[in-house]
């Protein structure tokens, strides 16, 4: 009844059949093996339920379909309106997805590093909620933002403020355009808040632990909010954002499941970074909304890739500093990053130097005067 293009997000995009099969009469399905590895009958409104009480992951054009069918349209219409929205989406309209319960998100062009392309922009909550990140600074990009939002907010959502996880160019660009639209405060890390290129007309100052409330969650739990997170180590002043029902974190560049997040000193700094990895990985967490790539359901998993990544690495740069003796920055790099394409080395470069302070810091290694690196 409709095709689907993965969002401009993901790491590998693919379009997909979505069909409604009847079979005769006396006949049931079987799995067969390969791609999948289980399936069972589902009533449409228990599955719905289901995964507002977050029991199970369903891939977005298996959310539209279902809250199309919970709105009571029966499944012709819902089927007429899958069409016409992934048609829309073909036809230019802004790709949202729902990828989790109470989490909205479209790709946004915006101005980032390779690989990525766009800045996921987030929409959290239900009825009231708080955009994310709204990214782009392009004309038309914008407008289709808005056009969403304005969407939303006819079908009853309430916009109570924007959020900025942090103050990169790659994240704000239409934060002042969408608090004046939908006449919202804005909301951010002071150091942030003060960082933003438009200082907005009225503002929230974020600290750790604080409460951001979202109302009803979309199971009817009541009490849900937002926690903020001060995750700094990217950036000083960054915040991910972890609700309270479901225990998914919207991360801005905490990770990234397109590649890795570039700790550029001296604000980055790869020791504070590495402790926000391992704080929110032990704290706990459901699935991960990235700023840049698709959503990670197994938001653990990623954060211990990400703590595991960050440790081989290291490993590689004091290797290269003991078989070398004595060596700049620019003379590790292609060693210590030998699996890293070389038009990204200006960018791993960053990390590389924020690797090596991080070891001068804990006594492992010494800088010249010459600038010049050797282990200690």
């Amino acid at each position: 009844f409709c095709w689907a293009t993965t969002p401009a997000f993901a790491k590998v995009r693919h379009r997909a059949l979505y069909a409604h099969l009847e079979l005769p009469a006396g006949e049931q399905p079987t799995i067969e093996p390969g791609e999948l590895v289980d399936g069972r009958w589902w009533k449409p409104l228990e599955l719905w339920s289901a995964w507002q009480r977050g029991e199970l992951w369903l891939v977005p054009p298996l959310v539209f379909l279902l809250g199309e069918l919970a709105s009571g349209c029966g499944l012709a219409e819902a089927k007429r309106r899958a069409h016409e929205r992934s048609s829309a989406v073909d036809n230019g309209r802004l790709h949202v997805v729902t990828p989790a319960p109470g989490l909205r998100v479209a790709p946004l062009l915006s101005p980032t590093l390779p690989p990525a392309t766009t800045t996921n922009c987030a929409i959290a909550g239900w009825e009231q909620a708080y955009v994310i990140d709204p990214a782009t600074y392009d004309e038309r990009e914008r407008a289709r933002l808005l056009a969403w939002i304005d969407e939303e907010r006819a079908n009853g959502l309430r916009v109570a403020g924007v959020i900025a996880t942090h103050h990169h160019r790659d994240h704000v660009g239409s934060i002042a355009a969408v608090a004046r639209h939908c006449d919202a405060p804005v909301l951010g890390h002071a150091q942030t808040l003060e960082r933003l290129p438009e200082k907005p007309t009225r503002s929230r100052t974020l600290a750790d632990g604080d409460r951001i409330e979202l109302g009803t969650a979309p199971d009817g739990s009541s009490d849900w909010h937002l926690v903020a997170l001060h995750t700094p180590g990217h950036d000083a002043g960054h915040l991910a954002l972890r609700d309270s029902r479901y225990r998914w974190i919207v991360a801005g560049d905490l990770v990234s499941t397109l590649s890795t997040i570039v700790i550029e000193p001296p604000e980055g700094h790869l020791a504070t970074y590495i402790a926000s990895l391992k704080r929110v990985l032990d704290e706990g967490c459901g699935a991960i909304l990235p700023a840049h790539g698709a959503i990670a359901a197994d938001g653990p998993k990623l954060l211990a890739k990400y703590v595991k990544h960050r440790a081989l690495r290291e490993q590689m740069l004091v290797n290269s500093l003991k078989r070398k003796g004595t060596a700049s920055v620019d003379e590790l790099l292609p060693e210590v990053y030998s699996d890293t394409p070389k038009e990204l080395h200006p960018l791993a470069r960053h990390s590389l130097l924020a690797g090596l302070q991080k070891l001068a810091e804990e006594g492992r290694a010494s800088e010249s005067t010459a600038g010049d690196w050797r282990a200690t």
